[in-house]
């Protein structure tokens, strides 16, 4: 099921799946959904949506199908053009580390601010983070990601993807995981990256909550509580 890319001046995905992640979803009795994704050079790329959307599985798919290319594998989508580049960098995760004092956020902080500092050196660079600041308080986090976009802004030589919580505005390219399907019991959900002109990030957790049967007092407390900060805004 892996097909020989096409090499071209951007990114375009078809069809791409994670070979590990679905084998775990067979052994499951499910089927994995392929998604469809596209960047390039000097264009931003958000990814939003709600938890459980496959935003992270998605940025690991990105990055190992960029290994893959460069190596001179076969990959496993259903068709793609690919461009190489000379750094690929990938920031991911929960890198706190009790052993030198370094919280999560500041580990995540440094290993962006290393790849910001390979920009525009003459290099072409894949960044790809996934949902930077979450560690933090979500005003300064906002600023934080609203920030790092103009810093990268006008870059010819980079091709961000970075997947996001926040609300933020920017002159790049956003995609939408189209989100839960309603009145599946929060068991189905629709993994589809789809472009969309909005940068507003869906509002879904307590609706996935619901589905999933989570206390209702608590939710339905957390939906007073959420109504109430719209209203005195």
């Amino acid at each position: 099921g892996l097909v020989i890319p096409a090499s071209g001046p951007s990114t375009q995905i078809h069809g791409m799946f994670h070979p590990g992640v679905r084998a775990a979803q067979r052994d499951r009795g499910r089927d994995f959904q392929p998604v469809d994704f596209a960047f390039r050079r000097g264009v931003p790329a958000t990814v939003i949506g709600a938890n459980m959307g496959g935003k992270t599985v998605a940025l690991k798919t990105l990055c190992m199908l960029q290994y893959l290319y460069q190596f001179g594998f076969a990959l496993p989508v259903a068709s793609a053009v690919m461009t190489p580049f000379d750094q690929v960098w990938f920031c991911i995760g929960d890198e706190q580390d009790e052993k030198t004092g370094l919280s999560s956020f500041s580990a995540e902080m440094q290993r962006i601010d290393r790849a910001v500092a390979s920009v525009g050196q003459g290099k072409r660079v894949l960044l790809l983070i996934d949902d930077p600041a979450r560690t933090t308080n979500p005003v300064e986090g906002t600023a934080l990601v609203a920030a790092l976009l103009q810093r990268l802004e006008g870059q010819q030589d980079l091709a961000l993807v970075m997947t996001t919580h926040y609300t933020v505005v920017h002159s790049g390219e956003c995609w939408r995981v189209m989100g839960l399907v309603p009145g599946t019991k929060g068991k189905v959900m629709d993994y589809r990256l789809v472009p969309t002109t909005s940068h507003e990030v869906p509002h879904e957790a307590l609706n996935i909550a619901r589905e999933l049967g989570i206390d209702s007092q608590w939710i339905e407390l957390a939906d007073t509580i959420m109504k109430r900060q719209y209203e005195s805004k």
